[in-house]
């Protein structure tokens, strides 16, 4: 997946003492997109180093050939890599020049198959960042707000269940999946929504069949195989909890994360209490 870079307008650059220019104020979402189509370049040309980017006059001076470290030496800090962009994905060093980075990594590698991947996991971290980004900057809707929540929380229920697939953060989804399951959360809190875990289960199935994905006993998002696109009957009970459990989480979601105008009073309109008082619908 290719981003596209940020490029600078020469017009609003400065001349260094150098007579090179300096590279004008960077954001940290330009910064991010310009680090992934450099490192993406670099996966597809392994056999190339950073200097080899045909870009870089568009830019002017960037601290060394790295548009994090730049943005990180525009804030005037005293140490370029406490505010890097990646500090935190970097890995439990928070620096892209410990060791067990794939920085390192990328510098360290002997063949050309390994460069490209460690160029590749560079540019993955820019785009799971601008992903983060995006999600905090966000001013989501209701039902983005539901969404999250029954999303995390299922995935939160998985692990704690051991579960045999465990998704991976919400911030991690691809936009077809993210699309898709907006609309089931849509579904589920009107008056439409399914309650059987069979029904819901069938429902899913034929999402995920729309988006490309088949059956294979491992679970592999890249190649868009699942072990659990099986009829219902055929799940283990691990498996029919984790519907029980969406069915739950969206009821809660339903009752209790809404817009002040409205209130719980609408979420309850409709639905059936059943002894002691319980929601239920």
């Amino acid at each position: 997946m290719g981003v596209r870079a940020w490029s600078p307008s020469p017009a609003k650059r400065e001349v260094g003492g150098d007579g090179r220019t300096i590279m004008e104020q960077l954001t940290k979402k330009q910064a991010l997109l310009n680090t992934a189509e450099l490192w993406d370049w670099l996966s597809e040309n392994p056999e190339k180093g950073k200097e080899g980017w045909p870009r870089w006059e568009e830019f002017g001076l960037v601290l060394s050939q790295c548009f994090l470290c730049e943005y990180a030496r525009q804030q005037n800090t005293v140490s370029t890599c406490y505010l890097c962009p990646l500090r935190d994905h970097w890995g439990h060093t928070q620096c892209c020049r410990n060791e067990g980075s794939p920085f390192v990594g990328w510098c360290d590698a002997t063949t050309l198959h390994s460069k490209s991947r460690y160029a590749k996991q560079i540019a993955d971290l820019c785009r799971k960042r601008l992903l983060e980004l995006e999600a905090e900057e966000s001013d989501p809707t209701l039902i983005e707000r539901q969404a999250e929540f029954i999303y995390n929380a299922a995935r939160l229920a998985a692990i704690a269940a051991q579960a045999p697939v465990i998704p991976v953060p919400w911030v991690e989804r691809e936009q077809p999946f993210r699309d898709q399951f907006l609309k089931v959360i849509a579904r589920q809190s009107g008056a439409q929504r399914l309650q059987s875990p069979e029904e819901l289960h069938g429902s899913w199935m034929q999402a995920y069949f729309a988006m490309g994905w088949v059956y294979s006993g491992k679970y592999d998002r890249e190649a868009k195989t699942h072990p659990d696109l099986v009829p219902y009957a055929q799940l283990g009970q691990l498996e029919r909890d984790k519907d029980s459990v969406f069915i739950a989480l969206c009821e809660i979601a339903r009752l209790f994360i809404y817009d002040e105008n409205h209130g719980i009073a609408d979420a309850l309109q409709g639905a059936e209490l059943r002894p002691g008082g319980a929601p239920w619908s």
